[in-house]
């Protein structure tokens, strides 16, 4: 027998709108939101909780239409999250379409329209320095860079460190780069101090899109993905735009970060590349020195497996330069570490967290030769992690032990241990 949904007890209804939410049928709820008025206004909590930012005057004029909207409906204080992504990898897959030569940076960046695909319009730029402004109720702020690293033009770049001097003028050659600075310099904006509520408001005017309140507090948590291995000058100490980014960092309560995805052709791993290696180098200066106020943190670098105390300057590394240190993130609660070699480093900055950890995920992590599992266990148990409920680990696939046969035509050593006795010894 057939029930029409709208006859269902209204607690049933909201279940259905919250399973819904929570299981990945984000285009059903909207579409169900359309069907009437009354799941129109019902569901307003749920289809703009999540709102996306492109990089282009559309996008921007759509978020900006929703603040400026007078109704009852109050769209903007339903924001939960704020997505930002750039257009610019599809305008060069329409390029490759069109036969565009793979080599050549300057190839790329001659690309026609690039200019304007990698433009930050006025209106975005006004949203993004605006957040806890314009979405009273904003926790997350989420920034993919959406950039074509699968071609060789992107990893001759790689093959040599960037001098830091010379940035401003690769921002001022190459558009994506820009981008990436005004899109940083924007978010820097999202800081409540003094200066920044009494220059935000014009004076005599009611607060509206053009003239937003002074925040009641900083942006709660940023996530960044597919981060380039490129320094941009807002992450530089030396220039306003960089204070601000950095003095948005300081008051974070989250902070999560993933390193670019692709990997080098001809199947070697990012992390053999020099520039790679310095930029990895220099997360603690662009990032994790600012962090004091944050407790969760997450780092992937899934490419170039972090794990070494240090950039030696040498494009033959294992691991990339792991850049948390004990002072790093004192009110640190979560930590979450993907594709990460625990060192010492690593264990010294866990055990540096000890009274204060409450949870530890490891996904694809593996202990370094001279260092063990069982250590780091004992010494958190011995610096007194109390607060510790949760420590997950978790591996790519199943673990075995296998007994060493030897080379071909090679007899065993006399005195080598069969699987057995390492699997008896263990056991002891």
């Amino acid at each position: 027998m057939a029930c029409h949904i709208l006859k269902l007890q209204a607690e049933l209804q909201y279940q259905i709108a919250g399973y819904l939410q929570s299981g990945g049928f984000e285009i059903d709820i909207r579409s169900l939101s359309l069907t009437c008025s009354f799941y129109y206004a019902t569901l307003i909590p749920y289809t703009f909780k999540r709102l996306v930012l492109y990089n282009d005057e559309t996008s921007a004029a759509s978020i900006m239409h929703c603040l400026n909207d007078n109704s009852k409906w109050h769209y903007a204080e339903h924001v939960k999250e704020l997505y930002f992504t750039n257009k610019y990898e599809e305008l060069l897959e329409d390029a490759l379409k069109r036969g565009l030569p793979q080599l050549g940076d300057k190839d790329y960046d001659s690309i026609e329209g690039l200019d304007q695909v990698c433009q930050l319009p006025t209106k975005a730029i006004q949203i993004l320095a605006n957040l806890t402004r314009y979405f009273p109720n904003l926790e997350t702020l989420t920034v993919e860079w959406r950039l074509e690293y699968e071609n060789n033009w992107w990893y001759e770049g790689y093959f040599f460190v960037e001098n830091e001097n010379d940035i401003p003028d690769l921002e001022a050659k190459h558009p994506w780069r820009a981008l990436m600075r005004n899109v940083y310099n924007a978010i820097g904006q999202n800081t409540c101090c003094p200066s920044s509520c009494s220059s935000s408001q014009i004076p005599g005017e009611a607060n509206s899109a053009s003239n937003p309140p002074c925040p009641i507090s900083p942006l709660k948590s940023l996530e960044i993905i597919n981060l380039p291995a490129n320094s941009v000058s807002s992450f530089f100490p030396s220039s306003d735009a960089t204070n601000n980014f950095h003095r948005l960092l300081n008051h974070l309560d989250a902070f999560k970060i993933s390193l670019m995805v692709e990997e080098y052709p001809g199947d070697h791993w990012l992390s053999n590349v020099d520039q790679f290696q310095y930029f990895c180098s220099r997360l603690d200066a662009y990032f994790f020195d600012h962090l004091h106020a944050a407790t969760t943190v997450s780092v992937t670098s899934l490419c170039g497996a972090l794990g070494t105390d240090g950039f030696e300057g040498s494009s033959n590394h294992s691991y990339c330069p792991f850049q948390l240190f004990p002072a790093h993130v004192p009110k640190l609660k979560q930590l979450e570490l993907n594709n990460c070699c625990i060192t010492g480093a690593v264990r010294e900055f866990l055990v540096a967290h000890a009274k204060t950890l409450e949870k530890v995920e490891l996904v694809d992590c593996w202990c370094d030769y001279r260092e063990s599992w069982g250590q780091l266990f004992s010494e958190l148990a011995d610096a007194g992690a109390d607060r510790l409920v949760e420590f997950t680990m978790q591996f790519p696939g199943e673990l075995d032990f296998e007994e060493w046969e030897g080379e071909e035509g090679e007899e065993e050593e006399e005195n080598g241990m069969s699987a057995e006795d390492i699997q008896r010894r263990v056991e002891e």
